[in-house]
């Protein structure tokens, strides 16, 4: 009797020890599964006064934006001219005297800058900042300007008063009253940086928003791209959505009339400023878009774009091999060809 039972305790024991251990397995096994589907990490910040909204994927989406996060607020004090610290300041301070070195960050920024600047004849302007100026205070009052104002700055805006000299990385300004702002393009800066980090710090996948500029990089699991929402230009006040957009890699950035908008007297004023005038853009467009996989270029060919008109528009996109979206007041929607197939039309 004692054998049996001595036998009979140790096959339950080791049946106990089996159904433990399945069940241990199965519980880990789920675990790794559910952690799986659970390593999103979703983060939503303030840099600047700019909203940040980051979407990351991967073991190390964490760890990833929280990267993009620092490099993403030290591109922005870098080339705010506001700020004391910043390279920008110190050009527009100091280099009407001689040369100042900036970062190669920095540098690259300004080089593709004026390379859109050069290509669109001045559409998009990086010495726009005494103008822009008047007019952040104008939206801040709800008051436009005078024409008086605006005249006496416009003869200090000319981006080829702007140099640059690659080899030293060093930049100057030619001519009194000339300032430099990167701000108009900070946004899809910021969207390029941000994903550099997600693939340099080991994510799967991520997409950032910096204001109204998206950057996207790789794919969901199912190997499908991204869905990037495009706000509606008569309803942005509303957060209605005028599209959805399938982006694999690149960065999304839009332009509208409805940015920091006003009327006065009948008039109508908004944020897209016209280099050639020093006024609101007045012509048949009430929003672009440009799909690029350069968060930078994609914001100075919006801006020149909007500025330029659909026509010409187009046709300065085809050279950077860029998409385009554009929306006229007649609410009338041209894409070009290598977007069209992505592009899903919701409210129009």
């Amino acid at each position: 009797m004692g054998f049996i039972s001595k036998k009979i305790n140790t096959e339950y024991l080791f049946l106990l020890f089996a159904l433990v251990f399945t069940i241990v397995s199965v519980v880990v096994l789920f675990s790794v599964f559910l952690d799986q589907d659970e390593k999103i990490y979703d983060y939503s910040s303030e840099i600047v006064g700019t909203k940040v909204q980051q979407t990351v994927y991967g073991d190390s989406a964490q760890k990833a934006s929280r990267a993009a996060e620092k490099q993403m607020d030290m591109l922005f004090s870098q080339i705010s001219w506001w700020n004391n610290g910043s390279q920008i300041k110190k050009v527009n301070d100091e280099s009407r005297d001689g040369w100042v070195s900036v970062s190669s960050g920095v540098l690259s920024i300004m080089i593709k800058g004026l390379e859109v600047a050069h290509d669109s004849k001045g559409a998009y302007d990086p010495t726009m900042l005494p103008i822009l100026s008047i007019w952040r205070s104008c939206f801040e009052s709800r008051n436009p300007p005078s024409n008086g104002e605006i005249l006496e700055k416009m003869e200090s805006v000319d981006y080829k008063r702007l140099k640059i000299n690659k080899e030293v990385l060093k930049v100057r300004i030619f001519g009194e009253g000339t300032f430099v702002d990167l701000g108009p393009i900070a946004d899809g800066a910021a969207c390029s940086a941000a994903l550099k980090q997600y693939q340099e710090n080991g994510a799967s996948a991520g997409i950032v928003r910096v204001g109204n500029s998206v950057g996207v990089w790789g794919n969901k699991k199912d190997n499908s791209p991204f869905r990037v929402n495009i706000l509606h230009p008569f309803k942005r006040n509303e957060g209605v959505n005028f599209a959805f957009l399938e982006v694999k890699d690149g960065c999304v950035c839009t332009v509208d009339f409805g940015d920091n908008s006003f009327q006065k007297d009948g008039k109508f004023f908004h944020g897209v400023i016209d280099p050639f005038t020093g006024f609101p853009t007045n012509n048949e467009l009430a929003s672009v878009t440009v799909v690029h996989h350069d968060g930078v270029l994609a914001s100075a060919l919006a801006r020149a774009c909007f500025v330029l008109g659909k026509e010409q528009g187009v046709s300065i996109l085809k050279k950077y091999g860029a998409g385009g979206i554009f929306i006229d007041k007649q609410k009338r929607v041209l894409a070009t060809e290598d977007v069209e197939g992505a592009l899903e039309v919701i409210d129009i």
